[in-house]
C-alpha cells in the first residue's frame, strides 16, 4: 500500500485502502535535440512513440478532450469545449517546445503511428514537501478509451519518469514552480526535485474506487499519497516523488 505521509493543512488520504501497482520494466530510450526551432524529445517504449507536441496533433487531441467518457476521472471531470484544447496547443504548450521549456505537453502514439493520447510533465506548484527551492513537475496524462487496459498508460508515465526526468536534471533544465505571493501566482525557475500528480480517491455507490487504474501507475513507480483534499466535488489524492 502507498506510505503514509499525513499533511495536516490539507488532510488526508485513506492510505490502507489504496491499491498498488507494478512499474514497467521494459526499454526507455530518451532523445533530446536542441534546434532552431526549440527543443523536440523522442522517447520510445515498448509499445509507444511519446513525442513534443506539434499542430498537426490538434485533431486527436480535440477528439480526446472533448469525449465525456474519457474526461470523467480527468480533472473536473468535464469534458472540453471544442476548440479549448487547440487553444492550450497553440497558446502554451507548443510555445514551450520553442522557448527550449521540456515542461509541456507531448503526444502518445503506438510506433505505428496510431493517436493514443496526451501526457505532460509541465509545470508545478510549490508544495514544500522538501526545501525551499526544489522545483515541482506535475504529470497528467489522458489515454483514448480504445487503448484502455493495454498497460499504455503505465508505460507512457514511466517513460517520463524513470527516462526523461533523470536527463532533464542531468543536462540542468529547470522547471517553472507556481508559488502565491501576496495574492499573485509567481512562476520560479527551479532545479527539479519533485513529480506529483493528483488522482480521484473516492469511491462510487459499490465501495469501489472510481479510478484505480491511475492509482496502480502512481503506487508502482513509488510515488506516495501526501495528502488529500475535496476539489472538482471529490476526493482528490496528492502524490508525490522525490527524484
Amino acid at each position: 500500500m502507498a506510505e503514509a505521509v499525513t499533511n495536516t493543512e490539507t488532510g488526508y488520504c485513506d492510505y490502507n485502502s489504496l491499491p498498488e501497482g507494478s512499474a514497467y520494466q521494459g526499454p526507455i530510450k530518451v532523445d533530446i535535440q536542441e534546434g532552431q526551432q526549440g527543443l523536440h524529445i523522442s522517447l520510445r517504449t515498448a509499445h509507444l512513440a511519446i513525442e513534443t507536441i506539434r499542430a498537426q496533433d490538434i485533431n486527436d487531441y480535440e477528439a480526446l478532450f472533448t469525449d465525456e467518457r474519457v474526461m470523467k476521472t480527468y480533472a473536473s471531470g468535464e469534458a472540453k469545449k471544442a476548440g479549448e484544447i487547440s487553444k492550450r496547443i497553440l497558446g502554451s504548450w507548443i510555445p514551450r517546445w520553442e522557448k527550449k521549456d521540456p515542461f509541456s505537453g507531448m503526444v502518445i502514439r503506438t510506433h505505428e503511428g496510431e493517436f493514443v493520447g496526451h501526457i505532460a510533465m509541465g509545470y508545478g506548484d510549490a508544495m514544500k514537501y522538501g526545501d525551499e527551492d526544489d522545483g515541482y513537475s506535475e504529470i497528467a496524462y489522458v489515454i483514448a478509451e480504445k487503448h484502455w487496459d493495454k498497460g499504455y498508460g503505465k508505460e507512457a508515465v514511466a517513460a517520463l519518469v524513470n527516462g526523461l526526468a533523470p536527463k532533464l536534471i542531468q543536462a540542468g533544465y529547470t522547471v517553472g514552480t507556481c508559488e502565491d505571493s501576496n495574492g499573485k501566482e509567481v512562476v520560479r525557475q527551479l532545479p527539479l526535485k519533485w513529480i506529483v500528480a493528483t488522482s480521484r480517491i473516492d469511491r462510487d455507490n459499490n465501495g469501489e474506487l472510481v479510478n484505480p487504474a491511475s492509482i496502480k501507475i502512481l503506487t508502482g513507480l513509488n510515488f506516495k499519497c501526501m495528502s488529500s483534499e475535496e476539489k472538482y466535488g471529490h476526493q482528490r489524492g496528492f502524490f508525490a516523488l522525490k527524484v
